[in-house]
């Protein structure tokens, strides 16, 4: 189909899949559940329950980067429990 000379946009058609990220201020609720292998509407849960910071903007929720990161490293920068888990 792609090889009849049809031109794409830059990015357009080339899955990103598999690919290291580049670091950003800020992710979308999708975003961010793709990064840690969630759904999209555990990340909202975590948003009601103020378990991870966040930005509303319009209709629209982005969680800072530093979120993912204490997420991905709880011990490293916080002792308190990474969302959904369990206190000791």
């Amino acid at each position: 189909m792609h090889d009849k000379g049809t031109a794409l946009p830059a990015g357009q058609g080339i899955s990103s899949r598999g690919r290291t990220r580049r670091s950003q201020v800020a992710y979308t609720v999708a975003e961010f559940a793709e990064l840690l292998g969630k759904h999209p509407n555990t990340v909202y849960e975590w948003i009601r329950k103020g378990q991870i910071p966040f930005e509303r903007i319009g209709n629209s929720y982005f969680i800072p980067e530093h979120a993912l990161g204490r997420l991905l490293s709880p011990a490293a920068t916080d002792p308190a429990p990474a969302p959904g888990g369990e206190a000791a």
